[in-house]
């Protein structure tokens, strides 16, 4: 039974008197903040003590048990306590901030250190260190991929996320000129304003520019081809300090190998992109057996230059798996509403948290994939008709993920200059190679 209020039980330790004192004083200690339980319970945190079990004898008052200066001692004992069992109780990869890991959390690597990207000057200095180091470098942004493989032992983080400055916007080229750690978020909300668009992009707006282009991403848009083909240019640090201009006009060599090079070529600082003008799009939705997709995306889709953007969807329900899917369409919609009533960018993604629990039953039962599929089918099928403006059809900003970006890039990559051999890639007088 546990002591009334004010009394502890003394225990006698095979250590002696002052261990049991100090038992004494702890075990007080926990029944005051509620965690008394029973004495066999109890008494199995006593070696960490004394380091012998030991036997309650008798009860008597908290004020005689305790020696003078004692009191402190026991409570600094028992914060420590807590303090450990809260650390190992909540350990985890993203609590440390040399283990570092991508989306996945497949391989987790402890890393030299992890530096924010600021200035050019900074960058420059950073990777002529690593270079005298024989560091490796590994350039991240909001650190999405999935494939376990971005990180080196030992090396150098560059997160580029704070390296997010917009340049430039020119509205008469439909251009914008961006820092590498910009997101399509930010470049949404710029040129939304004056009536322009992102040509390609992910379903999702929080990556950065950087780490798109250099895995040159693909998106819902059909008629703009990959990421590569809005790039207007980009300057590109190497591993030996030079800043290069890239384009297809100056140091064209580089040009398809940066874009979608994974960083191996160096660090993309800033980039200009082509914009296209925002416009105003009917939703459409399909339902149809997989075998037919073939004839129906080449007769109505892709012969139709007035749908602009398409997504379909593979049902993994056991009674329809990969038989059935729905295509869902971005027409034009031409007098059905003005652009200026819809254009206001909407600042959050409706139904993410219910679409979250749906996705973790389908991904932990079958009655949850059948389920949801047929609300997605039945969802999406409903929607048709539905107005909306690119910019927001690009919109889905996932916002539950950016309290995981720290743990999760769409681009993070590798970078290290290397002795000339056979197979490697050559750029100028340095040569890299792919370091997965």
């Amino acid at each position: 039974m546990p002591p009334k209020d004010g009394h502890s039980r003394r225990c006698c330790c095979g250590g002696g008197r002052n261990n049991g004192t100090l038992l004494t004083l702890f075990r007080y200690s926990v029944s005051k903040v509620g965690i008394w339980r029973n004495n066999g319970t109890l008494l199995n945190f006593v070696p960490l003590f004394c380091g012998t079990r030991c036997v309650c004898t008798e009860t008597v008052g908290v004020e005689k048990a305790l020696k003078p200066g004692m009191k402190k001692t026991a409570a600094l004992l028992l914060l420590v306590a807590l303090s450990i069992y809260s650390f190992v109780r909540t350990s985890a990869v993203d609590q440390d901030p040399y283990l570092v890991t991508d989306y996945s959390r497949l391989h987790p690597v402890k890393v030299e250190r992890v530096v924010a990207g600021k200035e050019e000057a900074q960058l420059v200095k950073l990777l002529k260190e690593a270079k005298d180091k024989g560091l490796t470098v590994s350039i991240a942004g909001q650190r999405h991929s999935q494939g376990g493989h971005t990180y080196y032992k030992d090396g150098i983080v560059v997160d580029m996320t704070a390296y997010n400055r917009i340049l430039n916007l020119d509205t008469e080229r439909k251009t914008i000129t961006v820092q590498s750690g910009v997101t399509w978020e930010q470049i949404q909300d710029k040129a939304n304003r004056y009536g322009l668009a992102v040509k390609t992009m992910q379903s999702q707006n929080t990556f950065t520019v950087g780490g798109s282009i250099s895995i040159n991403a693909h998106g819902r848009d059909i008629r703009n081809g990959s990421m590569i083909k809005s790039v207007e240019s980009f300057r590109l640090l190497m591993a030996d300090g030079q800043v290069k201009t890239v384009s297809r006009e100056e140091n064209a060599e580089l040009f398809p190998l940066a874009l979608g090079g994974y960083g191996l070529f160096g660090i993309i600082l800033d980039v200009t992109l082509s914009l296209t003008d925002d416009e105003l799009y009917s939703v459409t939705t399909e339902t149809m057996a997989t075998e037919d997709y073939k004839a129906y995306f080449q007769q109505k889709v892709a012969a139709d230059p007035g749908i602009r953007m398409h997504i379909a969807r593979l049902s993994v329900a056991p009674d329809s798996y990969l038989t059935e899917m729905f295509a869902k369409n971005y027409g034009l919609a031409e007098g059905e509403g003005s652009l200026q009533a819809y254009n206001k960018l909407s600042m959050r993604e409706p139904w993410v948290a219910p679409g979250k629990l749906l996705f973790q039953l389908n991904r932990s039962t079958d009655w949850g994939k059948t389920m949801m599929w047929d609300l997605q089918t039945r969802f999406f099928t409903e929607q048709s008709g539905e107005l909306i403006t690119r910019n927001n059809a690009m919109r889905a900003a996932w916002k539950f993920r950016l309290s995981e970006r720290r743990t999760v890039s769409a681009g993070v990559s590798k970078l290290r200059a290397v002795p000339a051999k056979e197979g490697a890639v050559r750029s100028g007088r340095t040569v890299y190679e792919l370091l997965l």
